[in-house]
């Protein structure tokens, strides 16, 4: 219990989901230029992009050196692709 409880105090947990999130719209982009299947690029960007902003605002949040511009920069940058990701829905 004691690693599990160190692992969620470090920044390594957050820090492995941004490197998951790199990898994972790596390999749908590719797989997309490649084979012409699955999401858009645009959907792909926007909707990994959304959660590696929110992501990043963790990582800002849990911080102790005071950075709230920061997270309050990767919250604004979460909501515009949100809402991005939103209006492509929409228009589908």
């Amino acid at each position: 219990m004691d690693a599990l409880a160190s692992l969620l105090r470090s920044d390594a947990l957050p820090l492995a989901i941004l490197g998951m999130i790199v990898l994972e719209s790596v390999l749908l982009l590719g797989w997309y230029k490649k084979t012409g299947h699955g999401p858009r690029p645009a959907l792909t960007i926007s909707f990994l992009g959304a959660g590696f902003a929110l992501m990043a605002a963790l990582y800002f949040h849990r911080r102790d050196d005071g950075s709230t511009w920061g997270f309050a920069l990767a919250m604004f940058a979460a909501l515009l692709l949100h809402v991005w990701h939103v209006a492509q829905l929409a228009r589908r």
